[in-house]
């Protein structure tokens, strides 16, 4: 075999080598580096709004809402209201609206977001159209009888464990970003050695 073709194959082994350890590495540090919504609104002072259904929860962190109302209307919630102004769907839920009372209404809810996390809520002691939501606290609606609102999976911070971090547990910290840098100085040393080995032949 030609030497040049040789150490082209052994070029590009290299390369492929340095992506699969690579690239792994790079992607576990971007997802780890996402803060969690909740605590990023509430760091920012903005109010995050809850609407549960039978459906997925949606969450949306909305900025400086005057009232409870306008805290939907800025997280994009449709608000449909029925004869007598109370909001009877939200998001177009129910659909129709009920024509009579069957004990299943939108329930409107405020927490911190300390509570929020841990489902503790106080329900609303005003319409939404005259509360003020406060800056860092969350906004909860869910529909049924009896409800509480349920934040989205990832809106939450993961609770944090007392228990010894495992290397998988610290495999995105600063430790993995040497040890990718270490890898890859060694590939780049030994591709060197033999380009200088292929060079003398």
């Amino acid at each position: 075999m030609p030497h040049s073709l040789h150490f082209h194959r052994l070029i590009a082994g290299f390369a492929l080598a340095a992506i699969a350890v690579v690239s792994p590495a790079l992607m576990a540090n971007t997802a780890s580096a996402a803060p969690a919504d909740l605590d990023a609104c509430a760091q920012q002072g903005g109010v995050y709004v809850v609407v549960t259904q039978d459906g997925p929860t949606m969450g949306v962190c909305v900025s400086n809402p005057s009232t409870g109302t306008d805290a939907l209307k800025a997280a994009g919630v449709t608000i449909t209201r029925d004869a007598t102004g109370m909001i009877c769907a939200l998001n177009n839920y129910p659909n129709p609206c009920p024509a009579t009372f069957d004990g299943k209404y939108w329930q409107y809810y405020q927490a911190s977001a300390a509570d929020a996390e841990a489902g503790n809520w106080a329900y609303a002691t005003t319409g939404s159209d005259d509360t003020h939501p406060q800056s860092g606290w969350v906004e909860g609606w869910c529909y049924g009888a009896q409800c509480a609102p349920v934040l989205p999976a990832d809106a939450a911070t993961p609770p944090t464990s007392s228990e010894t971090p495992t290397p998988a547990a610290t495999a995105n910290g600063p430790g993995a970003t040497i040890a990718v840098a270490a890898i890859i100085i060694v590939i780049l040393v030994f591709g060197a050695i033999v380009l200088v080995r292929q060079r003398r032949r």
